[in-house]
Protein backbone atom coordinates (compact mmCIF):
# COMPACT_ATOMS: atom_id res chain seq x y z
CA UNK A 1 0.00 0.00 0.00
CA UNK A 2 1.11 3.06 -0.74
CA UNK A 3 0.60 5.18 2.03
CA UNK A 4 2.16 2.73 4.12
CA UNK A 5 5.27 3.40 2.28
CA UNK A 6 4.83 6.82 2.57
CA UNK A 7 4.16 6.51 6.32
CA UNK A 8 7.32 4.70 6.41
CA UNK A 9 9.21 7.10 5.05
CA UNK A 10 8.14 9.35 7.00
CA UNK A 11 8.85 7.55 10.48
CA UNK A 12 12.33 7.01 9.41
CA UNK A 13 12.95 10.49 8.75
CA UNK A 14 11.68 11.22 12.19
CA UNK A 15 14.16 8.74 13.60
CA UNK A 16 17.14 9.88 11.82
CA UNK A 17 16.67 12.79 13.55
CA UNK A 18 14.66 16.51 12.96
CA UNK A 19 16.55 19.89 11.67
CA UNK A 20 15.69 22.83 13.13
CA UNK A 21 16.56 24.67 9.67
CA UNK A 22 14.76 26.92 7.81
CA UNK A 23 14.84 30.11 5.67
CA UNK A 24 12.13 32.18 4.02
CA UNK A 25 13.39 30.50 0.45
CA UNK A 26 11.84 26.98 2.08
CA UNK A 27 8.87 28.52 2.92
CA UNK A 28 8.19 29.82 -0.60
CA UNK A 29 9.01 26.68 -2.43
CA UNK A 30 6.64 24.45 -4.31
CA UNK A 31 7.27 20.73 -5.38
CA UNK A 32 6.58 20.19 -9.18
CA UNK A 33 4.10 17.75 -9.70
CA UNK A 34 0.40 18.61 -11.95
CA UNK A 35 -1.13 20.22 -9.12
CA UNK A 36 1.93 21.16 -6.64
CA UNK A 37 1.19 21.65 -3.56
CA UNK A 38 2.71 24.63 -1.42
CA UNK A 39 5.16 23.86 1.60
CA UNK A 40 4.34 24.66 5.10
CA UNK A 41 4.58 28.46 5.77
CA UNK A 42 7.74 28.51 8.38
CA UNK A 43 8.77 24.82 8.02
CA UNK A 44 12.45 23.68 7.59
CA UNK A 45 13.51 20.89 4.89
CA UNK A 46 14.94 18.05 6.49
CA UNK A 47 16.03 16.64 3.37
CA UNK A 48 15.28 16.95 -0.22
CA UNK A 49 11.43 16.12 -0.24
CA UNK A 50 10.48 16.17 3.33
CA UNK A 51 10.23 19.59 6.10
CA UNK A 52 9.46 20.19 9.25
CA UNK A 53 8.28 22.59 12.04
CA UNK A 54 7.23 22.53 15.42
CA UNK A 55 3.80 23.74 14.93
CA UNK A 56 1.30 21.04 15.75
CA UNK A 57 0.04 18.05 13.67
CA UNK A 58 -3.69 19.97 13.89
CA UNK A 59 -2.51 23.32 12.35
CA UNK A 60 -0.46 21.32 9.92
CA UNK A 61 -3.09 19.28 9.06
CA UNK A 62 -5.94 22.39 9.10
CA UNK A 63 -3.54 24.04 6.47
CA UNK A 64 -3.44 21.13 4.00
CA UNK A 65 -6.92 20.35 4.49
CA UNK A 66 -8.04 24.18 3.31
CA UNK A 67 -4.77 24.34 0.84
CA UNK A 68 -5.56 21.41 -1.31
CA UNK A 69 -8.41 20.62 -3.32
CA UNK A 70 -11.53 18.95 -2.09
CA UNK A 71 -11.48 15.14 -2.07
CA UNK A 72 -7.79 14.82 -1.93
CA UNK A 73 -7.06 13.08 1.38
CA UNK A 74 -7.09 9.63 1.08
CA UNK A 75 -6.02 8.70 4.86
CA UNK A 76 -5.84 9.82 7.91
CA UNK A 77 -4.75 8.00 11.56
CA UNK A 78 -4.68 8.66 14.91
CA UNK A 79 -2.47 5.50 16.27
CA UNK A 80 0.09 4.24 16.31
CA UNK A 81 1.54 7.95 15.10
CA UNK A 82 -1.14 10.66 13.83
CA UNK A 83 -0.73 10.76 9.95
CA UNK A 84 -2.76 12.11 7.38
CA UNK A 85 -1.90 11.66 3.51
CA UNK A 86 -3.57 13.58 0.65
CA UNK A 87 -3.28 12.90 -3.17
CA UNK A 88 -3.09 15.66 -5.95
CA UNK A 89 -3.12 15.75 -10.14
CA UNK A 90 -4.45 13.47 -11.49
CA UNK A 91 -3.14 10.41 -14.35
CA UNK A 92 0.10 8.69 -14.39
CA UNK A 93 1.86 11.85 -11.89
CA UNK A 94 0.49 12.22 -8.90
CA UNK A 95 2.03 14.17 -5.68
CA UNK A 96 1.40 12.92 -2.04
CA UNK A 97 1.70 15.19 0.62
CA UNK A 98 2.18 13.41 4.34
CA UNK A 99 1.87 14.97 7.40
CA UNK A 100 2.80 13.41 10.55
CA UNK A 101 3.36 14.37 14.17
CA UNK A 102 6.75 13.66 15.31
CA UNK A 103 6.87 11.19 18.69
CA UNK A 104 10.78 11.59 18.88
CA UNK A 105 11.12 15.68 19.31
CA UNK A 106 8.10 16.99 19.25
CA UNK A 107 7.45 18.72 15.73
CA UNK A 108 5.36 18.00 12.65
CA UNK A 109 6.61 16.32 9.41
CA UNK A 110 5.23 16.96 6.12
CA UNK A 111 6.67 14.75 3.18
CA UNK A 112 6.13 15.18 -0.75
CA UNK A 113 6.22 12.28 -3.01
CA UNK A 114 5.60 12.02 -6.92
CA UNK A 115 3.44 8.57 -7.10
CA UNK A 116 3.59 6.81 -10.14
CA UNK A 117 -0.48 5.26 -10.75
Amino acid sequence: MRASRILALALAMTAAGCSHGSSARNAAMTVSAPSAAPVYPGAGAVSGSAYSTSDSFDTVYAFYNKSLPAGSERSHITAPQETAVFLVGSGNDQLSVTVTKSPVCCRTLIVFALVKA
